[in-house]
């Protein structure tokens, strides 16, 4: 009979998928069945002209993505995109300004979207959306991550509101500093997840965990509550933290820091776990 050890580690799964490492031949296999599909580079723009506030649609499909403030501009949004098949860009010209940016299907084409999807994975490297927005406009924003990582600063926007789906691969998310408190939601997709959080902010920041772990990053000295409920995987806090739930239920535990009840900006996290490591980190004092 094998020992308990032997026995444990016949049960041990490791995986990695890592598309930089792909064999020669499995990349072949890919290209072959992705088919010629072109290349393209799209720029694309939205006019800032009499909009008081802005509601923005991001989908990001497969590559390397960005999105961030513009600097000084007469358009909304600015768009330079590295991608296969077609992209689709929707507005209006209302005050209030509707944005939808979003990979095209061809429905009349059912293997299309398979096809441009194999061939973004072979040429993955190749592909990048890169979109910037005017930090002049009050504006909600909503992302859909796709395949890839995706970097999200929001460094200098105004926001009313921002949700994020994650998707396969890194989330990097920057918020902004407002003098308006606002509501940020994201889901955890398939992938590390790092939410830089700038001194002052305030409001609440709603995460729901993926599979990956999540880390937020918060200035010293900030006035934070964090509600858990954990899944499969930790939470940590920093010494900061102080536990003040009195729930029996071990899955459920709050935290706050000193002081924070008669804080002027306070931050209210509250994370629901699914798979993976939920991390608290104070950012070092420069």
């Amino acid at each position: 009979m094998p020992d308990e050890k032997n026995k444990n580690e016949q049960h041990k799964v490791e995986w990695s998928f890592d598309f930089a490492n792909l064999g020669e031949s499995f990349k072949k296999l890919l290209d072959s069945l992705a088919g010629e599909e072109e290349i393209k580079t799209s720029h694309l723009t939205v006019p800032k002209n009499g909009v008081t506030r802005a509601d923005v649609e991001i989908n990001f499909s497969v590559g390397t993505s960005t999105l961030r403030a513009l600097a000084s501009s007469d358009f909304l949004m600015e768009a330079t995109l590295i991608h296969v098949g077609d992209v689709d860009l929707t507005t209006n010209n209302d005050s209030t300004r509707h944005v939808v940016l979003k990979q095209k299907m061809k429905p009349a084409n059912f293997t299309a979207p398979i096809r441009q999807g194999l061939r973004a994975l072979v040429n993955r490297t190749d592909l990048k959306w890169d979109i910037a927005l005017s930090p002049e406009v009050p504006t909600h924003l909503k992302i859909d991550a796709g395949v890839g990582p995706v970097t999200v600063d929001l460094t200098g926007m105004q926001l009313s509101g921002l949700d994020i789906d994650g998707g396969v691969g890194t989330l990097q998310v920057t918020l902004p500093a407002t003098d308006a408190a606002y509501t940020t939601k994201i889901d955890g997709g398939v992938g590390e997840v790092v939410i830089h959080v700038p001194v002052g902010a305030a409001g609440r920041l709603n995460i729901d965990g993926g599979v990956g772990a999540i880390e937020v990053v918060l200035p010293a000295n900030s006035a934070v509550r964090l509600e858990a409920e954990t899944g499969i995987g930790s939470v940590q806090t920093p010494a900061e933290f102080v536990r003040v739930d009195d729930h029996s239920d071990f899955s459920e535990r709050t935290w706050q820091t000193d002081g924070f009840d008669l804080a002027g900006s306070r931050l209210i996290i509250k994370y629901e776990g699914a798979i993976g490591q939920f991390r608290i980190r104070m950012a070092e004092v420069v």
